[in-house]
């Protein structure tokens, strides 16, 4: 049963509420609810307050579905009967979407701006689970809206909120949470707890390090070299610089049921190694040294630091207020090795005031735990990526943690 129907240029949406849809069609809907979608919005009603038709009181409570993303606010248009209920495959902007919720095909752009705005100051957005993907990164870009928490549809328990973000060079902004200290964060947002108890059950034994760098430059020789631990610990070829896979295959033969640190800068999917007159001197495949690592029982860090896309920002103008360079890696992992008990403890070291770190789920999932290094830019409200540590654990043990999303425990192999 079709009731109102319009296609637009700005906001493309189709308004039906009883009737089937092509895959580029929105359903908006101010009937007392879309058909088929009433499970929906039952899970909906567990966590919106009462009915409004004030904007800056507006809630809306997203879920993932099988034909979109689902959108359910308490938010009554004047002169309608019932609050604004959507369903979209359109996931490109929230901001988008809260203009249709509150106005629905046709606005002006005065409207449109004090919608916007009203979004940005006090409309709270509540997403479900199943709004972020495998990596823990969400599903729609929530804009500029400065309120925006974690629920579980399925049992009608709030998770967290107001979650913190990250805001990058390109978006949408990361929605995290904190796991630990001032700087460790954790994605998706409600995750952030067990990842706190999954690093700290992961030891993390400093007399078992050791470091190999395949920098050049002569202000990350002379950091290594202040370090009395990471110069003893410092691993390198008899024969000369390293500059190939069968030097690293051969130390990390050596380096047998050890943990190393690997330092290198990173361009695409390689590590590369340049002189001091940054001539490419070599470019290894990463993924070639995480399976050598694999293949002699060596739990592999590799702490890769972007230059390329540090030096593509520089020329945009875009600076950051504290650097992450290969010098500042290697002094953070003397901070790290002079008082890591587990995995957890290193990630604290590693960062600082002005960084932010943030993992992700794969770990908890039995792949290799990924952490991006993030820092401030000078003048802009973004944070730039600097680095990536990649931990490669070894699988000795097997140890089990629960993640909520999960139907059954997930069993993390790591070496207890």
């Amino acid at each position: 049963m079709i009731r109102q129907c319009h296609r637009l240029a700005a906001f493309t949406f189709i308004l039906l509420c009883f009737c089937c849809r092509t895959p580029a069609e929105t359903v908006v809907c101010r009937l007392p609810g879309i058909n088929g979608r009433e499970a929906n919005a039952a899970r909906a009603h567990r966590f919106l307050p009462a009915n409004t038709s004030d904007i800056s009181k507006a809630v809306i409570y997203v879920e993932n579905t099988p034909d979109g993303l689902y959108f359910h606010s308490n938010y009554v248009t004047p002169g309608a009967k019932n609050p604004t209920k959507i369903l979209t495959t359109d996931s490109s902007e929230f901001r988008r979407i809260f203009v249709s919720i509150v106005y629905g095909s046709k606005s002006t752009y005065e409207e449109q701006e004090t919608a916007l705005a009203e979004f940005k100051r006090h409309v709270h957005i509540l997403l479900d689970r199943s709004m972020f993907t495998e990596g823990g990164y969400p599903l729609v870009d929530v804009g500029d809206a400065r309120y925006v928490a974690v629920v579980d549809g399925a049992s009608g328990k709030f998770d967290i909120g107001p979650v913190d973000r990250l805001d990058r060079t390109s978006p949408p902004p990361i929605l995290m949470s904190r796991v630990l200290g001032c700087c460790l964060f954790g994605i998706p947002p409600h995750l952030a707890g067990q990842y706190q108890k999954a690093l700290e059950a992961r030891p993390f034994d400093r007399k078992d390090v050791r470091l190999l760098s395949l920098v050049r430059d002569s202000g990350t020789k002379s950091a290594i070299n202040e370090s009395v631990s990471l110069k003893a610990a410092n691993l390198g070829d008899s024969k000369g610089p390293i500059t190939n896979l069968a030097q690293i295959e051969s130390v990390l033969r050596a380096a047998s049921g050890t943990t190393v640190v690997l330092v290198s800068h990173v361009e695409g999917t390689n590590f590369v190694i340049r002189d001091a007159a940054q001539k490419l001197v070599s470019s290894m495949p990463i993924d070639s040294v995480r399976a050598l690592a694999s293949k002699y029982n060596v739990e592999l860090i590799d702490l890769g630091c972007e230059t390329a896309q540090q030096l593509t920002l520089k020329n945009l103008g875009i600076g950051v207020t504290t650097k992450f360079n290969t010098v500042d890696a290697v002094r953070a992992l003397d901070r790290a090795l002079a008082k890591s008990a587990n995995y957890g403890d290193f990630f604290q070291a590693i960062t600082s005031e002005n960084l932010r770190v943030v993992v992700d789920q794969g770990f908890m999932r039995g792949w290799p735990l990924c952490a991006d290094v993030y820092a401030k830019a000078q003048n802009r409200p973004i944070w730039v990526k600097l680095a990536r540590i990649f931990v490669s654990f070894r699988q000795s043990h097997v140890s089990t943690y629960w993640i909520p999303n999960d139907a059954a425990p997930i069993e993390i192999r790591a070496d207890i």
